[in-house]
């Protein structure tokens, strides 16, 4: 169907009386040209010329050779009710004419009191009226539709949240019985409780490697939980690569042994300092290499190797395999949340829910890393993962690419400076340290400029600023009064800055530079950058 005055009108013209067929056309000839006929001499051509043509409108007789009256509505509404009828009746009863619009016509016209401009009236209002109840209709279902969405969604988010909620629970309620089978199987292989010959403590190590297997199942089904929850905390500080690999060398040793699997570790004596959730990382690295011991080769041989990429400031952690590799097809697809690639038969490894490297990515990407893998078939493979070395401001630039290529809306970053009040609790700023890196959330940075003083970057409306100090006034004072060794020390906390990544992006840079290379900076507000807001410090009082 045209819309009207985008080009000329087709009218469907069903009417077995050649006078009035001429009477009409001619005459709307002689006034239009916007219309085109074609006729039909019955009904059933009339229905036949629908089904092959394309109208805009029909204008039909009451009276024909094969239907009369309100039939003939009747029947091409059946078959055609998208289309707008116009109705022509030789007769003057009043109520024929406005049953025909009850059952469907859009209007009626008398032959008796045909006109040239009555009839272009009635064809052209006849379509707008069927237009505006067609848009009446699509806009009444795109309503309903809308309400329906907003009904299942809800449903959904309701489901949801009890996924999750199940998921916790069954989570935590399986770590109690890990424990306990833990424990006791510690005690027996030791002979606590009795002589244990060789044989039974290989089957000992065995039941307590198959739990740390179900130990770390849990674990990556309670981070897929809190990442979709978006509550899975993060604790980025300055750390070193050795402190990464002996937190979960002695774990990966036993599992390689119990495997007849040589794990070797080479790291480069001149790694730089790293900067990222050390417990994250480390479960990266226990998932990368307990997968590269399940589907090494025999003899088994895995190589963890860490080397420096200085060009980008990152550390760079390789994991190598001896086993049958994987088809490059595959490669692409490996890290995806529940794919799972059988180059062994299942007897041969603990079948998981194949979360391992799907958690490995984005606990990667939580470090502002990235996470790789090339492989030959049969030579194996090397799965690599990137953690960015202790410079804040590559940090910050890593931080905004990963927030802008993820569509994150720019928000503004709000810079703030901490310190502890006194001289003579240097010794608890650690437990300071600790503080801020709990409150953290996965979209913050937390830098420790030195012993007693953070820098502490946070996306936020301006609106959320004093709501934010409030939580860490908050927290402080909670943990405070749990202490056993009495409260935590005097803190003050200030914010110094604001600024838009789009169009404060250098200044942003150089504040960082400043504020690490100069800590105490920020202490005198006068030689702050334009920027920088003239706001109160917050003192975080001990609790009573």
């Amino acid at each position: 169907m045209n819309d009207l005055g985008t080009g000329p009108t087709r009218i469907l013209f069903i009417e077995d009386s050649a006078v009035y067929e001429r009477l009409v056309t001619q005459t709307l000839a002689k006034r239009s040209c916007d219309f085109q006929f074609v006729i039909a001499r019955s009904l059933g051509d009339g229905i036949e010329q629908l089904k092959s043509g394309t109208f805009d409108i029909i204008l039909s007789d009451l009276g024909l050779p094969d239907a009369s009256g309100l039939d003939v509505v009747r029947k091409l509404r059946r078959d055609f009710n998208s289309m707008p009828l116009v109705v022509l009746t030789g007769l003057d009863d009043e109520s024929v004419a406005m049953q025909a619009l009850d059952v469907g016509a859009q209007d009626y016209l008398r032959k008796s009191e045909l006109t040239a401009e009555g009839l272009i009236r009635a064809v052209r209002y006849a379509i707008q009226r069927h237009q505006n109840s067609v848009m009446r209709e699509l806009v009444d279902e795109l309503h309903a539709s809308r309400e329906m969405l907003r009904t299942k969604n809800k449903r959904l988010e309701e489901l949801n949240r009890h996924a999750h909620q199940f998921v916790d629970n069954v989570s935590h309620d399986f770590r109690t019985p890990l424990t306990v089978i833990k424990e006791y199987v510690s005690l027996i292989s030791e002979g606590i409780v009795g002589e244990v010959n060789p044989e039974q403590c290989r089957m000992l190590n065995t039941v307590e490697d198959r739990a740390d297997d179900l130990n770390t199942m849990v674990d990556d089904m309670l981070d897929v939980s809190k990442m979709e929850a978006g509550v899975l905390s993060v604790c980025r500080k300055r750390c070193s690569v050795q402190e990464i690999f002996h937190r979960v060398h002695p774990n990966l040793e036993k599992k390689a042994s119990l495997r007849d699997v040589r794990l070797e570790m080479h790291i480069d004596p001149d790694l730089p300092d790293l900067y990222c959730d050390r417990e994250k990382a480390g479960r990266v690295m226990i998932n990368l290499v307990v997968n590269a011991i399940k589907f090494c080769g025999t003899p088994g041989r895995v190589l963890v190797s860490a080397l420096p990429l200085p060009e980008t400031n990152e550390v760079e952690i390789q994991i190598t395999d001896n086993g049958p590799g994987i088809e490059p097809q595959l490669l692409s697809s490996i890290f995806r949340r529940f794919k799972q690639i059988d180059t062994v038969p299942s007897s041969q490894s603990t079948k998981g829910f194949g979360l391992g490297l799907s958690i490995a990515r984005e606990l990667t990407r939580l470090n502002f890393g990235q996470i790789s893998v090339q492989s030959e078939v049969g030579k194996g493979s090397t799965f690599a993962f990137t953690i960015p070395s202790n410079h804040p401001v590559a940090i910050v630039k890593k931080y905004l690419a990963q927030g802008l290529a993820n569509e994150r809306n720019p928000r503004t970053l709000h810079f703030f400076t901490a310190r502890l009040n006194d001289a003579n609790s240097l010794n608890l700023a650690d437990e300071i340290d600790n503080l801020f890196g709990y409150i953290a959330r996965e979209d913050e940075l937390l830098f420790r400029l030195n012993a007693t003083r953070w820098l502490i970057i946070t996306p936020m409306a301006d609106t959320s600023v004093e709501n934010y100090i409030d939580k860490i006034q908050s927290t402080h004072e909670q943990i405070s009064r749990n202490r056993p060794l009495g409260p935590l020390p005097k803190t003050m906390i200030q914010l110094i800055g604001e600024y838009s990544p789009e169009t404060d992006l250098e200044q942003l840079l150089n504040t960082t530079s400043r504020l690490v290379t100069r800590p105490d900076s920020c202490d005198n507000s006068s030689q702050m950058e334009n920027k920088l807001l003239d706001s109160s410090a917050h003192e975080f009082c001990p609790a009573n």
